[in-house]
C-alpha cells in the first residue's frame, strides 16, 4: 500500500444508491437496445431454410446446443444481448409479448443482481433460479415443436443455461 493511499469502504446507503443507479443504467440500456433491435431487425436472418415450415423443426432444434458457428453474427449479438434475443424468441413462439418477456428478463436479472450482494451462496442460488425460469420456457418451446420433454431435457436445458 502506498503511504498516501486511503482505504474507503462504502456505507450501506452509498451501496444502495450505487446498486439502484447500476440497475437503472442496465434497464435503460436494455430498453434502448430492445427498441433498436425491434426497429432494425432484419427478418431474413431469422428465416428458416427450405423447407420453410414448422414440421422441419419437429424433433430437434435447428441449431445444436453449441452450434454458434453457423450464425456467428447472431451468436455475437446473443452473447451481449441475450435478454433481447430470448424475448424475441418468446414473441415469435407466441408464449409472451416482446415487452412482457424483456420486462421478465430484466426483473429476473435485477433479482439475481440483488441476490449476489449476499455472497457466493446467493450468487449460485440466483444462477439456479434464472436457469430454472429459462428452462421452463424452453420446455414450452419444445412442446410447440413436438420435441422430447421430461426430466432429462429439463436438466439439460437447466445446465445449458447455467453455463
Amino acid at each position: 500500500r502506498l503511504p498516501d493511499e486511503i482505504e474507503y469502504e462504502m456505507t450501506p446507503l452509498e451501496t444502495a444508491v450505487a446498486v439502484v443507479l447500476e440497475l437503472l443504467f442496465q434497464a435503460g440500456f436494455v430498453f434502448l437496445a430492445a427498441y433498436l433491435y425491434g426497429k432494425h431487425k432484419p427478418e431474413k436472418i431469422f428465416a428458416m431454410d427450405v423447407p420453410d415450415n414448422k414440421m422441419s423443426l419437429d424433433g430437434e432444434f435447428k441449431y445444436p446446443l453449441f452450434g454458434c458457428c453457423k450464425l456467428p453474427g447472431m451468436s455475437f449479438f446473443t452473447c451481449f444481448c441475450e435478454g433481447i434475443r430470448w424475448a424475441d424468441t418468446m414473441r415469435m413462439l407466441g408464449m409472451l409479448t416482446f415487452g412482457s418477456a424483456i420486462s421478465l428478463w430484466l426483473v429476473a436479472n435485477v433479482v439475481c443482481i440483488l441476490l449476489t450482494l449476499g455472497g457466493l451462496f446467493n450468487a449460485i442460488l440466483s444462477t439456479a433460479v434464472l436457469a430454472i425460469m429459462l428452462s421452463y420456457y424452453r420446455q414450452g418451446m419444445r412442446d410447440k415443436f413436438n420435441m422430447s420433454q421430461g426430466t432429462g431435457t429439463m436438466a439439460l436445458d437447466c445446465l445449458s443455461y447455467a453455463c
